[in-house]
């Protein structure tokens, strides 16, 4: 039996002509010039001036830098599915999507509603309820499409832990991941906050940390793409958690 489960955790072996391509300079060249991108956009809407905290820009920074991997690495994915290889083809490829597409939604909303972000801390109050005016259209374009976008990348995961991961773990990775999703699109249509992230966050990075000592223990070889969404992932999952902490332990929640 468990010659059956490890067996059924192998990858299948995929031809030389169609794997893909090993990591090279213009990879990061690339991820510099999108990072360089998506800063220019930061600093065009005005999302970061010299009003906000330092914690407030570091939770920015590294979001962009995480998300800016992801989409480097959809880019190259997209790439290489047209040109017939394999992508996606392993676990890590479903992270690279997801966030390569909430990158690139976010993105467009920060571009539609870039005045709306201009007006700072009243903006953010208005965003979450707190007020009303005239950017009522861009609360309404942020929550609908965040809520129905979430939905999306939920069934969108579940897809993936059905057809594209082979092994339980990962499958299991996926599933909680999807549940995250709905949850998120939840509070968007409940127009409210049901701090329920900590606890998911924290077992999501349990069941990757278990994922890849499996992978370790069956020397399953990965695609160094693969490699781009876990850590993204991994990080994204673990900087939540220094924030959550942050929040009640250190500010005490206020």
């Amino acid at each position: 039996m468990a010659g059956e489960q490890d067996t059924e955790s192998l990858p299948t072996p995929l031809p030389e002509q169609i794997t893909l391509p090993p990591l090279r300079v213009h990879h990061f060249l690339a991820w510099m010039a999108v990072m360089a991108l998506m800063f220019a956009v930061l600093a065009r809407t005005g999302q970061l001036n010299s009003s906000q905290t330092l914690w407030t820009v570091t939770v920015v920074t590294v979001g962009h830098v995480l998300s800016s991997a992801g989409l480097t690495c959809l880019a190259f994915g997209a790439v290489w599915w047209w040109c017939g290889l394999r992508f996606p083809s392993e676990p890590g490829h479903a992270f690279v999507i997801f966030t390569g597409l909430g990158t690139l939604l976010s993105e467009l909303l920060v571009f539609l509603c870039s005045d709306f972000l201009k007006s700072g801390d009243e903006a953010a109050r208005a965003f979450y309820g707190m007020s009303g005016g005239s950017s009522q259209w861009a609360i309404w374009l942020m929550r609908w499409s965040g809520s129905i976008s979430a939905v999306l990348l939920a069934v969108l995961s579940i897809s993936f832990a059905i057809w594209l991961v082979r092994g339980w773990r990962w499958r299991v990775v996926l599933v909680l991941l999807a549940t995250m999703f709905v949850a998120g699109a939840a509070e968007l249509v409940l127009w409210t906050n049901l701090s329920i992230d900590a606890i998911p966050t924290a077992v999501l990075l349990l069941c990757l940390a278990l994922a890849v000592m499996e992978d370790r223990r069956l020397a399953i070889s990965r695609h160094w793409s693969h490699w781009v969404g876990v850590g993204i992932f991994a990080f994204d999952g673990a900087f939540r958690l220094a924030k959550y902490a942050v929040w009640y332990l250190l500010l005490g929640g206020t």
